[in-house]
């Protein structure tokens, strides 16, 4: 199946490095937001050696590296420099929803004793909330080269990023007997920052 127009052009600005395009409609700018979002954390990720410095163990038992906070902060700033209005809560910067209007949620490596094993095992995570109620998941996974996302009632779809010349590729999943209308967020924000 074909990228989307969002997709399609999301992928051409991010290489061509000319960032977001302010000009859409609200899911689709907060689509677009998302998924340059992860292109970055994903590029971020993979030229970052997983060793490159020990990890924090943080409160919780969790580990934590510095990459992480670098690309909370990378994903903050591109918010504040966007168009877009919203509030920020991060897995290691914490933060709360707002009960009102937008706020996006980022856990830059969810699973990061995977991170730190290099198994494919971690994922970027980032959601767009609207009050308490998620509009938009993205999951992305810099070793596989893959993004899956899903607007609120929408379908979900997993982009195949070109990694060894054989074309980026996009199609729609199948939910079984998922319930559409509902999308799942699971991040567990630090309780300070």
């Amino acid at each position: 199946m074909s990228l989307t127009a969002i997709e399609r052009e999301t992928l051409e600005r991010f290489r061509a490095g000319r960032g977001l395009d302010p000009g859409r409609g609200e899911e689709e700018s907060w689509l677009g937001f998302a998924l340059y979002s992860v292109l970055d954390a994903l590029r971020r990720l993979r030229a970052t050696p997983a060793g490159e410095s020990g990890p924090e163990i943080k409160d919780d038992g969790s580990p934590a590296v510095p990459v992480e906070r670098e690309i909370e902060l990378r994903i903050r700033t591109a918010l504040r420099d966007s168009a877009l209005e919203a509030g920020f809560v991060g897995e290691e910067s914490g933060g709360g929803l707002a009960s009102e209007g937008w706020t996006v949620v980022v856990d830059p490596i969810d699973g990061t004793w995977g991170y730190l094993a290099h198994t494919e095992t971690f994922a970027t995570v980032v959601t767009v909330f609207r009050g308490d109620r998620p509009l938009l998941g993205v999951v992305a996974s810099s070793r596989l080269g893959e993004i899956g996302y899903c607007l609120a009632g929408g379908t979900t779809r997993l982009l195949s990023l070109d990694m060894l010349g054989d074309g980026d590729r996009a199609t729609d999943l199948p939910l079984g007997d998922a319930d559409p209308s509902k999308v799942l967020v699971n991040v567990h924000p630090a309780r300070t920052g």
